[in-house]
Parts: C-alpha cells; structure tokens; sequence
C-alpha cells in the first residue's frame, strides 16, 4: 500500500503533467496548426518544436494514468530534452510574435480566428511559456516524490536518474533564457545608440543595470548622462532629445578600475580610478540607498572581471535589472 504522504507527492505530479498536455493540447491545436495551414511566412518560428513536446507529454501522461511510473520518467527524460531544445528558441519566437503583432495583419487577422474558434483571448506569450514553466518546476515535484519514496523501493533508481536529468534541463533552460534575453537587450540598446561603432554583443558581455546620471565635467559643468553598466563595460550617454535612443558620450573598462568608497561613509560620494589613463571618476549619490545599489552592482562586476583576468570567455551571468529616467541620479566628475 503506497503511504499517504508519497501518494500525494505522486499526485501532484501526475496532475502537473495533466495540465501540461491540456496547455500544449490548446497551443498546437489552438493555434499551431491553424496558423501553419494559413500560410503566414515565417510562422513556424513561433512554435518551434512544441508538436514534438506535446507528443512526449501525452506518452508520460499515459504511462502515469496507466500506473507505470518508471516508463512515465523513461519517456519524462526525453520530454526534458525537447523542452530544453523549446526553450532555447523561446524568446525568438517571441520576438517574432510581438513584432508580427504589429507588423503583420495577415497574422493578426489569423490569430483573431483562432481566438474565436477557442472562444477564448489566450495571453500568447503565457501560453508559449508553458513548456519551459513546466521544466523549471518539474524537478521540485520529483524530488517530492523521491523524497517520500521508501530507499530500498524497486522505483528508486529510475526517480534518481529522472531527477538529476530533469534538473540539468532546468539549468539549462534558465541559461538559454538569460543569454537569449541578454543578446536582446544588447541588441535593443545598440540599435538605438548613435556614436558607438564597436558591438556591444561581445566577449561575453553582459547587461546588469541602467540609470540617468548627473556627469560633472572638469569645469565644474554638470549635465544628465543616461549610463549603462556591462560586466566590462560602464558607458554614459546622452538622451535625444523628443525621440528615442541615446547619443554615446563615453565610457570606462572596467578591466582596469577601481572602485572606492568615500572617506565620509554618510555621504553619497564614491570613486572609481581607471588605472591606465590615471583618472578618477567621482560619483555622487542622491540618496545612501542608490549609491549602494551602485556600488554593488560595480563592485561585483569588477569582481567577476578578476576572477578571470585577461579572459574573454564567458562572465558570470548577472541579474537583469532596469531603472527607469525617473529613478535616483549619480553625479561623475572627472578628476
């Protein structure tokens, strides 16, 4: 008799599968195949491989209704497979969506059939998701199951190989994420900075953080930079005026940089020296809490930058975060 606590634990999991086949079912039912038979040029892009995935989903959930739980992982560890391959192609297919949204009005007239034929308006990024939600959570229902799973169980085995498969899927998916995500914000920020003739998009570059700054020049001028922060990179730029995009103005390896705190720990001051040109950057808070938000993000993307001095593999990758013109300024002088 399977104990109360592993039965749930089973349950959960069976019923995370369910509604996985329901989403895909919806996905390539909904839309995929009405949207592939109307011909849009470019369409399959948005769907990637999800047949693939919804045909593996349904052979797991079959195996589970039919109590066959070691076959059910046999056929979950190819299922990882084809979600990690589904979301490696995820944020192009949705940049394809978004940009056929306003650029496309047969895809649009098409997509509202679709709506109609569901009798439902799906949130289509939400919906397209779904493969890679489900990956990232999968494991921590697994590891339930295993947890409540008696250790000389003749299942045991078979859960163990499952986990630790379907977590390196997970990990994986989440870095295809953040790299595609990064490569986009690159690109969007290139796109829209004039003056700037190399690529941001190498080296293993990075995008960590963004703000209006206050830049000081050596006579005492100060005038509103918008800064961008890179894993090697901190660059300054100035907003057009009325339009969108930015004008570059200048920048600072951080490969050779020093970041310091200001002999008065209750001012908003800290500097940063380039150690080849011999400069100091002064930076000036308008408030403690954003000019430790400043410091930190810095400080550890110089810190990551040592730990692999002179490298151009590949940086730690860094939380994304944005702050909008309205948020708190920094003042730079030059010293």
């Amino acid at each position: 008799e399977t104990p109360p606590a592993r039965e749930a634990a089973l349950a959960a999991f069976e019923r995370q599968q369910r509604e996985l086949c329901d989403e895909l079912h919806t996905i390539v039912t909904g839309y995929a195949l009405p949207l592939t038979d109307s011909a849009i040029d470019g369409v399959e892009a948005m769907f990637s491989n999800v047949q693939n995935v919804y045909a593996l989903a349904c052979e797991v959930r079959s195996r589970l209704e039919e109590g066959r739980l070691v076959v059910a992982l046999q056929h979950l560890i190819s299922l990882a497979d084809a979600q990690e391959r589904y979301s490696s192609r995820l944020e192009r297919a949705l940049n394809w969506y978004r940009c056929s949204l306003k650029t496309n009005h047969k895809f649009v007239a098409e997509l509202e059939k679709c709506f109609l034929g569901i009798g439902q308006h799906h949130d289509m990024e939400k919906l397209l998701r779904k493969p890679y939600t489900h990956l990232v959570e999968c494991p921590k229902l697994l590891r339930s199951v295993l947890q409540q799973t008696p250790p000389d169980h003749r299942e045991m085995p078979a859960l163990y190989s499952a986990l630790e498969i379907v977590e390196q899927q997970a990990l994986r998916c989440e870095e295809h994420l953040k790299e595609s995500r990064n490569s986009n914000r690159l690109a969007d920020i290139q796109h829209n900075l004039d003056g700037f003739e190399e690529r941001l998009d190498c080296n293993g570059r990075m995008y960590i953080f963004e703000g209006t700054l206050l830049k000081v020049n050596p006579r005492g001028k100060s005038q509103e930079r918008y800064f961008f922060l890179f894993s090697d990179l901190l660059m300054w730029t100035k907003a057009k005026a009325g339009k969108k995009g930015y004008v570059f103005k200048g920048s600072l390896s951080l490969r050779a940089a020093v970041l310091r705190d200001s002999k008065d720990l209750k001012s908003f001051r800290f500097e940063i020296l380039n150690l080849e040109s011999k400069k100091v950057y002064v930076l000036l808070a308008r408030s403690l809490a954003d000019k430790n938000q400043w410091m930190e993000a810095i400080g550890l993307a110089i810190k990551n930058l040592l730990r692999a001095p002179g490298s151009g593999s590949r940086l730690s990758l860094m939380p994304l975060a944005t702050r909008g013109r309205d948020g708190g300024s920094v003042c730079v002088t030059s010293g």
